[in-house]
């Protein structure tokens, strides 16, 4: 139940040798344990971020990520990895489940970006390039941490990013055009 919270990694570490020492759970039952348990804790906070204020859920979207899928991650890596990186990880059986849970958090988050973004930059106004520039700078800070694992995620947002940014262009024009059709039609 306590690994499914918040925690530090002396927490993390206490809590995995009580369960070595109490349970006789193998290496890698206790491997799959943490990250199942770690999964109860960011799937709550993912599930809140649509009560969130809508201009806030990027911001929130990237700490999720960063706060605690980064930070499982890393815990995951001292607890059971020597602290060791991702790229210097002997892909193993023991390892898959660590792979697993990095690719479905990954997968999670680029699609509730997309999804964000788009709804951002299809309710976005003249004045609003402002908030999409500090989304962009919240999602780079995001990758930053990633970065520092070793995972690289640059292809996966580019396109994102692209997809966001025609699409900001495309409504501001259409703004634009309906704002001067509005403007004519009063004369």
């Amino acid at each position: 139940k306590k690994l499914s919270s918040d925690l530090t990694l002396s927490q993390c570490i206490q809590i995995i040798g009580y369960l070595k020492r109490a349970s006789g759970l193998s290496q890698i039952d206790t491997k799959v344990l943490f990250l199942k348990c770690r999964s109860i804790c960011v799937d709550s906070y993912f599930a809140n971020i649509s009560i969130d204020e809508e201009s806030n859920r990027i911001l929130v979207l990237n700490n999720i990520m960063r706060i605690h899928v980064v930070a499982s991650i890393s815990y995951y890596l001292a607890l059971f990895n020597g602290g060791k990186s991702i790229v210097f990880m002997q892909k193993s059986e023991s390892d898959s489940a660590l792979f697993s849970w990095i690719q479905n958090y990954l997968e999670i988050y680029l699609q509730m970006l997309k999804d964000l973004l788009s709804e951002q930059s299809k309710s976005i106004s003249k004045n609003d390039f402002a908030q999409l520039i500090e989304s962009f700078a919240q999602v780079s800070l995001c990758f930053t941490s990633f970065d520092r694992l070793n995972i690289d995620m640059q292809g996966s947002i580019e396109l994102i990013f692209y997809h966001t940014i025609v699409n900001f262009y495309t409504q501001y024009l259409e703004n634009v055009q309906n704002d001067f059709k509005i403007e004519i039609a009063s004369f």
